[in-house]
């Protein structure tokens, strides 16, 4: 998320999963996207043919 420019806006930590939700800059979104590939497999719940900017997103990791 850091190396993308991005920032966190809230985090919840539940007993086996914690949501992040974080503002992407628009630009950066592939870059941020390639580092999510990187760390597991991933999927686009809702997504759009043009993105705004900034980029909310909300990643939720489980065990």
């Amino acid at each position: 998320l850091a190396k993308a420019g991005g920032t966190t806006v809230s985090r919840q930590r539940g007993e086996k999963v914690t949501v992040i939700e974080a503002m992407v800059p628009n630009p950066s979104y592939g870059k941020f996207a390639e580092g999510l590939n990187r760390i597991g497999s991933w999927q686009i719940e809702a997504g759009r043919s043009r993105l705004p900017d900034p980029v909310r997103v909300a990643v939720r990791l489980a065990e």
